[in-house]
């Protein structure tokens, strides 16, 4: 930011972190009502993202994810900080 005449705001400051992760459960029904499937069995999916971090902690994340159905997915977030 050439504007500013700052030490504080010349330099845009930014790092990414790469994530793996994974998550597991068990989905337990009583009630046949709504056959989904996904009844009564276990549920898991893995993936892979990508964190873009930057001033006050804003990030934007980008996650690929693989379930236990095949099914993959992109993801895209965004969130601030408080």
């Amino acid at each position: 930011l050439k504007k500013i005449k700052s030490e504080k705001f010349s330099k845009f400051y930014y790092a990414f972190y790469l994530n793996l992760f994974s998550d597991i459960g068990y989905s337990k029904s009583w009630s046949q009502l709504t056959p989904t499937g996904l009844n009564n069995r276990l549920l898991y999916s893995a993936g892979l993202g990508l964190d873009f971090v930057t001033y006050y902690d804003k990030v934007l994340r980008v996650e690929c994810t693989l379930n236990h159905k095949g099914e993959a997915g992109v993801y895209i977030h965004f969130m601030a900080g408080i």
